[in-house]
């Protein structure tokens, strides 16, 4: 045990004399010795190279002598020129037996708190001619010239500025071990550590990329002098939420070219973001991806002046959520992939990206959807896309006004498109090039339209878009229990197109319907407290359906089984509607109603206003009179029921007059001329007749009166009607009448009752017409006016006042 003491004692003592004795030497011949370092590194540089102060150590790098260069630079032959390389310290570790023959041979390369700046000009200079170029630096140079094995860097900056292709790259060296293999024939490079890089630019226009981002390295790279390559074999790059592995090479003589890919199977999605050129980061950075991403970025070509970089862009995610803007998004699955070098012969810019969607579906509020396509020309972008999406109705009850109200249903669509989005979006001159086609179909909806109490339930629609013509295979629904069928078709219906001049939406469709109910579907407006909603958002879209409104032009047949509303009822309903000009037209409508015929037309103008004018030509053949006056509620008077009539009747009328927001008829604007004709007349019942008896003709039934044919024709004024001369022939009595009937209390009739009526008739068949102009002979006269009760009350007239009075008001109305 003393023995092997003692020997340690021994190398110990032996090993501080030596220590000792090297500190001495390099002592003693430090001024030596730093010239002989200065004229070993001149030997290397063309340029001026500065050591501030030189130290020795024998502790740093054991047995080898460290020497410590302080606040050292390089600078090439330009005096004017950036430093090659400035540094605080620079640990030289040579081998310590070679120093003591004052020879230096370097080891390894510590380089603290320092700055590498390599540039090239515009005009082709570069200062990395501070190497010396010596005939060792030929082809047939070996790359084992160089004798050190390991460069250390601490808080070191590389900075690479080329002014004439327009590139930067930029890494600042925080804690990197960087080990030296050379052999015959190449040198091999392996650094490991802490980086933090500035960007790395290879296109000015599309910025940087790995920007201001902190990573820990683990690179393995091979320079071959030869070939002036350098190879970045598969290496790694750590940042603080992905690893990322890439690898490439630089031809550094000519033809230069490079090509660097970069891949990771794991990236955070905004992390990721600083891998690719900043140009297409930044648009990318809209979205937000929660869950790591796969991305692949190969940037590549030839390093020639203003020549574009080659980059191929692709990233995928699965089942991950997403959001861009206020767009929230689920179960996101996506595909992409961009490269700016469609066509190998044009330049690599933005007219020649193409960029694919493969595989893009998810969710979006409660919206399936599912789209795959490709992009062309950025600058002009060309799009060939097919999209689809599904989604419960009930998820627009959050993005439509709350007058609208869906209650189930769902939605289907399937969207291609191809063509330049921007010419359908801005072109004001000719209709864009390019396809829009659309398949939609909405199955088992209802919604209700809550101000007019509207239910459209069992809705089911099959249409199909083709660029700007809609066509509706089928539109099934129930409209407050009133079943509906629509087909036809719309032209010019995208809305997003524009011109000057505006263009309108042409529909033309075909209702069908076996009952409408104008009373359940017009039903009274409700008052109900809305839910909240941004009364922007709702002008925006109320202004959208105001603005289809306007522009709309409809032609619509129509063939309805059978329209009510409330006592009317008519059968075999058809005809067409035109909305056009502001105007809605009713035309070739026809009708079977009170088991006669009705032909009718109708022009409605200003559609837009609460009061819209109208006029209306209609013509009634051969209809039950007793039926016509039920479904019209007795024209709104209470003078003679429908109960007390019977008997055909024949029609022509020529109105005109308006009607309000409820399609209720303004009386007091109502104007027209009628005349009828009733055949097999019959009053039955009718009081103010009745009361005839009391005091004329005795002996007659007044309870059951025939008629003979009557003719008339009254002029319509508002509410009154200016009843021309007319002959009634009945089995009760002869009249002639004329005068003013009133719809509301100024009803003012002439009764003329001749005293042929004394004469024997029978009871069962009325005498026939002579004619109202012809002079009948000595007369009663009669007046029927309303009386304070509502009823019409008739009273004798001797001096013809009835008659007198009305011809003042004709007469005081003209003037």
């Amino acid at each position: 045990m003393k023995k092997t003491l003692k020997f340690l004692g021994y190398t110990i003592l032996g090993l501080a004399s030596l220590l000792f004795l090297a500190l001495g030497f390099v002592s003693f011949y430090k001024a030596e010795i730093l010239e002989a370092v200065n004229l070993k590194l001149k030997e290397e540089i063309n340029g001026d190279i500065h050591i501030g102060k030189l130290g020795f150590t024998i502790f740093h790098d054991f047995p080898n002598v460290s020497l410590s260069l302080r606040n050292i630079y390089l600078r090439g032959p330009r005096a004017k020129e950036h430093n090659f390389l400035e540094a605080d310290v620079i640990e030289i570790n040579v081998e310590g037996l070679k120093l003591l023959r004052k020879e230096v041979s370097i080891k390894s390369i510590d380089i603290i708190d320092g700055e590498v700046f390599v540039f090239k000009s515009k005009s082709g200079y570069s200062n990395l001619d501070i190497f010396k170029r010596t005939k060792k630096d030929t082809a047939s140079s070996s790359a084992s010239q160089i004798s050190f094995s390991k460069i250390n860097l601490r808080n070191v900056a590389v900075m690479f500025h080329d002014s004439l292709m327009r590139k930067e790259f930029g890494v600042r060296f925080v804690k990197v071990g960087n080990l030296i293999a050379p052999t015959d024939s190449l040198i091999r490079f392996h650094i490991i550590g802490d980086v933090k890089f500035t960007g790395l630019m290879f296109n000015a226009e599309k910025g940087s990329f790995l920007k201001n981002k902190n990573a820990t390295v683990d690179f393995n790279l091979e320079f071959r002098p030869l070939t002036r390559q350098l190879i970045i074999k598969p290496s790694k790059l750590k940042l603080a939420k992905s690893d990322i592995q890439l690898f490439g090479m630089f031809q550094l003589s000519e033809p230069r070219s490079f090509r660097l890919s970069i891949q990771s199977d794991e990236v955070d999605y905004a992390e990721g973001l600083s891998i690719l050129p900043e140009g297409i980061a930044v648009k990318l950075t809209k979205v937000d991806i929660e869950k790591k991403v796969k991305v692949s970025t190969i940037v590549g070509g030839p390093l020639i002046p203003g020549r574009k970089a080659a980059v191929d862009v692709s990233f995928s995610v699965s089942d991950t959520e997403a959001s861009s803007g206020k767009i929230k998004m689920e179960h996101v699955t996506l595909r992409y992939r961009l490269i700016n070098h469609r066509d190998t012969t044009r330049i690599n810019d933005e007219k020649n990206i193409l960029i694919e969607l493969d595989t893009v579906y998810g969710k979006v509020s409660k919206v399936d959807f599912g789209a795959k396509g490709s992009i062309l020309d950025l600058s002009d972008p060309s799009v060939k896309a097919i999209a689809k999406v599904d989604f419960d109705l009930t998820t627009l009850n959050n993005d439509t006004v709350p007058e609208f109200q869906f209650r189930k249903g769902r939605f289907g669509s399937t969207i291609l498109f191809e063509g330049k989005p921007q010419q359908f979006l801005d072109n004001e001159k000719e209709k864009p090039k390019g396809s829009l086609q659309a398949v939609a179909i909405i199955s088992d909806g209802e919604v209700e339209y809550v101000p007019q109490r509207m239910i459209f339930d069992e809705v089911s629609v099959q249409m199909i878009l083709a660029d700007d013509v809609l066509a509706f295979k089928k539109i099934s629904l129930r409209l407050n229990e009133n079943q509906m069928n629509v087909t036809g078709s719309v032209v010019g219906v995208v809305p997003f197109y524009k011109t000057k001049e505006e263009k309108p939406i042409k529909a033309s469709l075909m209702l069908t319907s076996p009952k409408l109910d104008v009373a359940q579907i017009f039903k009274p407006k409700v008052t109900k407290a809305s839910q909240k909603k941004s009364a922007n958002k709702k002008k925006e879209i109320l202004d959208k359906i105001n603005d289809l409104y306007r522009k709309l032009e409809l032609d619509m047949e129509f063939q309805v089984d059978q329209l009510v509303n409330k006592h009317f009822k008519g059968e075999d309903l058809s005809g067409k509607i035109v909305l056009a000009n502001d105007e809605l037209l009713l035309k070739d409508v026809k009708m079977k109603i009170a088991k006669g015929n009705v032909d009718l037309s109708a022009r409605i103008s200003k559609k837009e206003k609460k009061v819209n004018p109208f006029t209306l030509s209609a013509s009634v053949k051969n209809a039950e009179i007793k039926d016509l006056f039920y479904a019209f509620n007795n024209f709104n008077q209470t003078a003679v029921g429908h109960e007390n009539l019977s008997g055909r009747v024949n029609i022509t009328a020529n109105l005109k007059g308006a009607i309000d927001g409820n399609l209720v008829l303004v009386k007091s604007n109502s104007r027209g001329d009628v005349q009828f004709k009733i055949k097999n007349g019959r009053l039955r019942n009718f009081e103010p007749l009745q009361n005839m008896s009391n005091f004329l003709l005795r002996g007659r039934d007044f309870s059951d009166v025939r008629f003979g044919e009557i003719n008339s024709r009254f002029t319509l004024k508002g509410t009154e009607m200016d009843i021309r001369r007319m002959e009634v022939q009945s089995t009760a009595l002869t009249l002639y009448l004329e005068g003013n009937y009133s719809l509301a209390d100024k009803t003012d009739l002439s009764i003329q009752v001749p005293l042929s009526n004394l004469r024997f008739r029978k009871q069962n068949i009325p005498p026939e017409n002579i004619g109202p102009d012809r002079r009948v002979g000595m007369s009663v006269f009669l007046r029927a006016r309303k009386g304070d009760d509502g009823k019409t009350v008739i009273s004798y007239d001797p001096f013809k006042r009835s008659i007198k009075d009305n011809a003042k008001k004709a007469s005081a109305k003209k003037k």
